[in-house]
């Protein structure tokens, strides 16, 4: 079995039918021979997984597994533990792949290939026209390093086909309980990567929704930000070579940003005095801005080292004047 494609359910009832067909109708490419589908039922309330059994009833190579709700991660660990592929993609349930992409990407998952990374296509559930997002595509063969030199990977996880092998014996998982794993995720998955290579066409189409965790307020996503900022810190800090961490910390600078900007939209005072103690207790938050591709919070860093390291206060300064 060559690949797994990895799909976590949970309130999709609405989309899992599309998702589910655009991985069975690929011109090709044989499931059950030369890919499996692995649909994880993470203790969805509606009809998703109803709708999956029935799909999964009329075709070889397709299984439903049932878990207690855990989240995306733990959604996809448990798919991931149970793939027998090779590789493994994974693809989101409100999302749908390209016909005709798994007859390319197969055929390119061979001597090791680390990271297989693709180029998607966004789409708009309002009916705004898509858009194709070609990302930079070098030919041949390249590591984590000389991709972080190159400007890196974009961070969401379906954008990848990852080697099995690979993910085991580095032990990546993705964190449970939290939002914005493919932030704490991809970052460290593709650094250590031995082999990385880019695939030509559009594969992937990406849902954008109205209403989804990227487009609603919730603090939770703050903290949750602290723990995606501390875990790269530390991974930087155990794994990364000098040479290539400015480069690589450009990927602490989002997560760190968007913290900032969530806590000062919220106006909650316990909120602003956790991040203010946040920022104050990790005194590389300044370094992370000074890193960034971000030519405003690159200088936010820089002003913030002469002023003695209170980002937090120079970033609500901008917040102010922006908001």
């Amino acid at each position: 079995m060559k690949l797994s494609i990895v799909i976590p359910m949970y309130g999709v009832e609405k989309y899992i039918e599309k998702c589910l067909l655009s991985c069975i109708n690929q011109e090709s490419a044989c499931l059950g021979v030369d890919y499996e589908i692995i649909c994880v039922n993470d203790g969805t309330k509606d009809k998703s997984a109803v709708l999956a059994r029935s799909i999964a009833d009329k075709h070889e190579g397709i299984i439903v597994i049932d878990q207690e709700n855990g989240g995306l991660s733990a959604a996809r660990n448990t798919g991931t533990a149970a793939a027998k592929g090779e590789y493994i993609w994974y693809v989101d349930s409100d999302d749908y792949i390209e016909p005709g992409s798994l007859a390319r990407i197969l055929p390119k998952l061979k001597d090791e290939v680390d990271i297989l990374q693709l180029h998607y296509r966004l789409v708009y559930e309002n009916g705004s026209p898509s858009k194709d997002v070609i990302d930079c595509a070098p030919v041949g063969a390249f590591t984590g390093r000389e991709i972080t030199e190159q400007g890196g990977l974009a961070t969401p996880a379906q954008f990848s086909v990852l080697r099995s092998k690979y993910l085991k014996e580095n032990g990546f998982k993705f964190l449970k309980g939290i939002y914005h794993e493919d932030m704490e995720y991809k970052p460290r998955v593709f650094y250590l990567a031995d082999k990385i290579v880019f695939d030509d066409g559009i594969s992937y189409n990406y849902l954008q929704r109205e209403g989804t965790i990227m487009s609603t307020f919730r603090p939770k996503r703050i903290y949750d930000l602290m723990v995606v900022v501390n875990n790269l810190l530390d991974f930087s800090h155990k794994h990364v070579d000098d040479a290539y961490r400015p480069k690589w910390t450009n990927y602490v600078a989002g997560p760190l940003s968007q913290m900032l900007y969530l806590a000062y939209r919220s106006k909650d005072k316990r909120v602003l005095e956790d991040t203010k103690q946040f920022v104050k207790e990790n005194p590389d938050c300044c370094y992370v801005f000074t890193c960034s591709r971000s030519k405003l919070l690159r200088a936010l860093g820089y002003i913030s080292k002469i002023l003695g390291g209170n980002l937090f206060a120079v970033y609500g300064i901008l917040y102010k004047l922006r908001y």
